[in-house]
């Protein structure tokens, strides 16, 4: 495998790599790793926007091909791989089914046909809960409920990176300062 490569998500690309291979990441529970955060805001946004614009890249330039060959070789763990990277990050995720909501609601209206309307609430209530149980279930020694409550101001927050990656994507490996740097 190509170490050190200097992609944007090297580490995504190298798992797509080693599944195709046949080696795929496995987990493991005892495994520990640590790492210090970048803690001033401009750090933190040019990290979130590396990892965010790395995702959505490799959604674009990687997942179609390794579909493809997940299937032509028969590799469930790739197919895996490839199906579990297709999903994008969960802000935008929500920004895609709120948008969705809207036109399937103006769809609805002008048209009387109700079915798209349908399944974009049910989809939206879905991801909502799925929030709120992982929440419940492991988040709330993280983030309080009136945190979790200011989600949709970060959402709204996130349309900039997304449409950086349109117009102005980071492609170049961009490691943030760290505090003491």
């Amino acid at each position: 495998a190509k170490l050190g490569t200097g992609h944007i998500v090297e580490d995504i690309k190298l798992g797509l790599e080693l599944t195709s291979a046949g080696t795929p990441p496995l987990f493991c529970p005892t495994a520990r790793v640590t790492s210090n955060f970048p803690v001033a805001a401009d750090a933190v946004q040019t990290q979130r926007s590396r990892w965010e614009h790395g995702h959505l890249g490799v959604i674009v330039s990687e997942v179609p091909s390794a579909m493809w060959s997940a299937i032509v070789h028969r590799n469930l763990n790739l197919l895996a791989m490839a199906l579990s990277l297709s999903v994008p990050p969960l802000a935008l995720l929500t920004l895609l089914l709120v948008a969705l909501l809207f036109f399937t609601a103006i769809f609805g209206i002008l048209t009387g046909m109700l079915l798209p309307l349908g399944i974009a609430l049910v989809s939206t209530a879905t991801l909502a809960s799925a929030v709120l149980l992982a929440w419940r279930s492991h988040g709330r020694s993280i983030i309080s409920l009136l945190q979790l409550s200011g989600v949709p101001l970060y959402v709204l927050s996130k349309v900039p990176v997304y449409f950086y990656f349109l117009f102005k994507r980071q492609s170049e490996w961009i490691r943030s300062k760290r505090e003491g740097e």
